[in-house]
């Protein structure tokens, strides 16, 4: 977790989560960083920003912007955080975020479901666009997390991709660092299967019961030995780390996981096999992100370009 130094908050009127932001000045605090307070109010057309009376004009965005800079510096004036500041943006949500992302150089956004409600991804619209299109990690901040305990992170596939070698190295570190700073169990969750096992065991195959039985030892084998592998490559951690491998698809694997063991926040990757500019989330992180209610920090692989241009 030490890689954030600037850290953009997102806080809109509707927030119902005072302990993002409590989240996000520890964090701040442990890596030295700086906070960003942001908002955004949305674009009025010409024909509805400007108000006129026969005394007055009013200017409705500019105003609703001030607002809303105001409520910022109130919460700002109330925070013990290293170097803070306020800011607000005008137009759609999830774009200027990810536009003041790419001008400031921050390296983090907070932020939380839209609504007074869990973490429901399905309906958090201004959430799914950044863990979509973001080109820094997100992390939304669930009502689940009050209470839970420990840190989960989701790793795999394992193949010789090197982005997604790369990118389980990446999850791997920033999963432990956070256990570590908070002093608390670490959960590296995986899935594990033998491709075509259906078809492996029909009369279409020449393969004994055994022998698929064999393979499906050796499928699980190596899957235990890639997660050892990348657990070994973290400095040694002085916290508890119980490895949950389980065969399944993995989407519903991992769901199904995280729900159990349950804890405050989710590491994982959004996208599997591509950078190009808009291919966004992968099928396995749309079923898990629709399964949990768990805080999930978000994370691509290097050289994911952001279709939001600055």
């Amino acid at each position: 977790m030490k890689r954030f130094k600037r850290i953009l908050v997102h806080i809109s009127a509707e927030d119902p989560l005072p302990s993002k932001i409590e989240s996000a000045v520890d964090l701040a605090h442990r890596n030295d960083a700086s906070l960003t307070l942001f908002d955004v109010v949305p674009a009025l057309s010409p024909g509805h920003r400007i108000l006129k009376s026969e005394t007055a004009q009013l200017d409705v965005e500019d105003a609703m912007a001030e607002d809303r800079l105001e409520k910022l510096d109130a919460i700002a004036a109330g925070l013990d955080a290293p170097r803070i500041e306020t800011a607000v943006g005008h137009g759609t949500g999830y774009i200027e975020i990810i536009r003041r992302v790419l001008s400031d150089g921050h390296d983090l956004i907070v932020t939380a479901p839209d609504g007074p409600r869990r973490l429901a991804f399905a309906g958090a619209a201004t959430a799914m666009h950044l863990l979509r299109k973001s080109p820094v990690p997100v992390w939304v901040h669930s009502a689940a997390e009050v209470g839970a305990h420990g840190v989960a992170v989701a790793v795999g596939p394992f193949d010789t991709e090197r982005l997604n070698l790369g990118l389980n190295r990446t999850l791997m570190q920033l999963a432990s660092s956070l256990a570590a700073q908070r002093n608390e169990a670490l959960h590296v969750i995986s899935a594990w299967r033998l491709q075509g096992e259906s078809m492996l065991r029909s009369s279409r195959s020449s393969f004994t019961d055994d022998e698929v039985n064999q393979m499906l030892l050796e499928a699980r084998a190596e899957s235990r030995g890639e997660i050892d592998r990348l657990i070994s490559e973290v400095e040694p951690l002085p916290i508890p780390v119980e490895v949950h491998l389980s065969k399944g698809e993995p989407g519903l694997t991992v769901a199904d996981t995280v729900n159990e063991v349950k804890p405050n926040t989710l590491v994982m990757g959004t996208i599997a096999r591509t950078g190009l500019s808009g291919m966004i989330i992968g099928n396995t992180a749309e079923q898990v992100l629709g399964l949990i209610e768990t805080s999930v920090i978000a994370v691509k692989p290097e050289g994911f370009e952001t279709p939001v241009t600055p």
